[in-house]
């Protein structure tokens, strides 16, 4: 650049001191002009150097700047992404605290809907059994106000709001042979640990087989056990020896007598008049008859109470009362007795023709075993006579509470103990009872 001021200045001196020709001065303006345009082309080549460094400065602080805020976003995608792992983490556990304080809220609701369901219940069922009949305001004999009061509808049992109810429990043997079986907490295993609902109360007929007036005191006694438990209650005139219901009649009527009038508040008491008619007797001539006189009996105390009528052939011939049944009378049921060794299809079709007949029954005894409450075991047979039961929804109540040395007794013999009797020690014939009570 300076080489090239000093040539131009150099012409211009020569042309001003020597005068040059005309021509040396064309040449010499072309020269200059050269120089000129030299000096423009080498001021723009710099020019345009700065600008391309410039623009490659700029092209690298751009790519710089870009590749920086690549970063940048990269480390706050990275960022961003703890933060959302954090803040799922944290709404994860959040829903499960929120579940779990869900569940403890929901399970609290829930406790508190059934402490109020029970309590509207309690104060609904109390508020019935303060009032009788008629309608007047009387007291309240019954402890526990949870007992529904039952009455037959059809061939079946049914509770207030008119649900279908089926009783299942165990039968006492003699209560003058094994008092010691009438205890509170007897019951309560067989209503806690067996999961039975009804007790039934075997006070024999025969005076020379358990009955007399004392006897009745034990029967009261087993009355107020079940109902401070809740507990349906089945007072059974145990009709056996003696075969024809008539020969005791009087003394039935009386006990019957007292029994109703000092039950007839009483939502869970049945009356059972004649256990197992027998012998050389007739439905129509000897059972029907009595039967019919113990109703009026029960009556005259109780209106509405249940009561069960056996039949003949030891309760077997529930197809021949269904052809001829007692008329006039409400909440009356008819009993069926099998024992599933000796017992079978034919006492199963005597039942289908009863209840298809319209016939209400209730199977106030029965056991797996054979007739003489001592023989083998027929589970078959028995199966069969629950799933026909089950059908039906009928009522059934085993065959016996006591540690007697026979098949049909529920508790072991080698057992003394009087209540909370284990699995293992029961019966075969006991377990099996005890296992349908629990599934049902």
């Amino acid at each position: 650049m300076d080489n090239q001021e000093n040539i131009i200045i150099k012409i211009l001196k020569n042309i001003t001191e020597n005068k040059v020709s005309f021509i040396s001065v064309i040449i010499s303006s072309i020269s200059l002009i050269l120089a000129v345009i030299g000096i423009v082309v080498a001021v723009n080549s710099s020019n345009r150097t700065s600008e391309l460094e410039e623009i490659q400065n700029s092209i690298f602080k751009e790519a710089e700047n870009e590749k920086t805020a690549t970063d940048d976003d990269t480390t706050i995608s990275i960022e961003e992404k703890t933060t959302d792992e954090t803040t799922t983490a944290e709404r994860d556990t959040t829903d499960e605290t929120t579940t779990e304080e869900k569940t403890t809220v929901n399970k609290t609701t829930s406790s508190e809907t059934t402490a109020r369901q029970e309590e509207t219940t309690t104060k609904k069922n109390t508020s019935a059994q303060n009032t009788n009949a008629g309608g007047n305001s009387s007291v309240n004999t019954q402890p526990n106000g949870l007992i529904q009061k039952l009455h037959v509808d059809g061939t079946k049992l049914v509770n207030e709001s008119g649900q279908t109810v089926v009783l299942n429990g165990v039968s006492t043997h003699g209560i003058v042979w094994f008092p010691q079986y009438i205890n509170k907490e007897a019951f309560k295993t067989i209503r806690d640990s067996f999961g039975g609902n009804v007790i039934r109360i075997a006070m024999y007929s025969d005076p020379s087989a358990g009955y007399y007036e004392g006897l009745s005191d034990r029967v009261e006694e087993a009355v107020q056990y079940a109902t401070e438990l809740g507990m349906y209650v089945i007072i059974d005139w145990h009709i056996l020896s003696d075969g024809n219901p008539n020969i005791y009649k009087s003394q039935a009527i009386k006990f019957f007598n007292k029994m109703s009038a000092k039950y007839k508040d009483y939502n869970n008491v049945l009356y059972e008049i004649c256990n197992e008619p027998n012998g050389n007797i007739t439905w129509a001539n000897d059972v029907k008859p009595y039967a019919i006189d113990l109703i009026k009996t029960i009556r005259n105390n109780d209106p509405d109470g249940i009561i069960l009528v056996g039949t003949t052939t030891w309760s077997q011939d529930v197809d021949i009362a269904a052809d001829d049944p007692i008329t006039g009378y409400s909440n009356i049921m008819y009993t069926c007795h099998f024992y599933a060794a000796t017992h079978q299809d034919w006492n199963r079709q005597k039942l289908e023709y009863a209840l298809g007949k319209g016939l209400p029954v209730f199977v106030s005894e029965f056991s797996i075993c054979d007739a003489s409450g001592n023989g083998w075991n027929d589970v078959y047979s028995a199966n069969q006579w629950m799933e026909l039961l089950d059908r039906y929804n009928v009522s059934f109540v085993g065959w016996n509470l006591s540690n007697k040395a026979e098949s049909s007794a529920i508790i072991s013999s080698s057992c003394g103990k009087t209540s909370g009797w284990t699995d293992a020690e029961l019966t075969e014939s006991g377990m099996w009872l005890v296992n349908q009570l629990r599934s049902h």
